[in-house]
């Protein structure tokens, strides 16, 4: 059982945070709450660590989520979308 333990503890600390990458256009930012409303109207927060002026509205983007300690997963990056073709 110990053995299961410390395996367990050994994959926590191993395992990177989860990540997920979302690709859509930004319609709204709210700026007090650092939240972004997206095309289909989901609400998403975003990470201290993205700068607000630099986030674009209509345009194609996206955005990169990772799960932070308290299980959110906050917008981390923004990138323009890569058109396919």
């Amino acid at each position: 059982m110990r053995r299961l333990v410390l395996a367990a503890i050994a994959f926590a600390i191993t395992t990177p945070a989860l990540a997920d990458t979302v690709t859509s256009r930004i319609v709204k930012i709210d700026y007090q709450k650092r939240t972004v409303t997206l095309a289909d109207k989901t609400v998403m927060a975003i990470d201290k660590s993205v700068d607000l002026a630099t986030v674009p509205t209509g345009e194609p983007v996206t955005l990169a989520t990772q799960i932070d300690e308290n299980g959110i997963a906050p917008i981390t990056e923004i990138k323009p979308a890569t058109p396919r073709g």
